[in-house]
């Protein structure tokens, strides 16, 4: 399973996360079950690319399948949804699912509204 996770990986990094969910597709064909390392790689692509209803709906389908988010998972969505300016769908998201930020989150968030503040500060 790990090759498959690596594989999916390198071609997110380059920005075909198509590739990607096709690997995911195949991966679950052969029988693998993803690990929440394998949707954690897909996320982190798609909200990269700022598809953050796209990781959102990853969010909801790992859920159905029976893989458990972790910290990592919802690091990545808090970090996708204050780059690409809707830190509030995040909100929504954290008071949906009853999360608690940890040391992790809070460092993704206050590095982020910096980013935004210095950004702002240009204009």
């Amino acid at each position: 399973m790990m090759p498959y996770t690596m594989v999916i990986d390198g071609f997110c990094k380059k920005g075909d996360v198509k590739i990607g969910f096709k690997l995911l597709k195949e991966m679950q064909g052969d029988g693998h079950v993803p690990s929440v390392v394998t949707y954690n790689v897909l996320m982190n692509g798609l909200c990269k690319q700022g598809q953050m209803k796209n990781a959102n709906m990853l969010l909801n389908a790992m859920i159905n399948v029976g893989v458990v988010p972790d910290d990592i998972t919802y690091n990545i969505l808090l970090e996708g949804h204050c780059k690409h300016g809707n830190p509030d769908d995040f909100e929504k998201l954290w008071s949906e699912k009853g999360l608690v930020l940890n040391y992790a989150s809070y460092n993704s968030l206050i590095s982020e509204l910096n980013k935004s503040l210095k950004n702002h500060q240009k204009r």
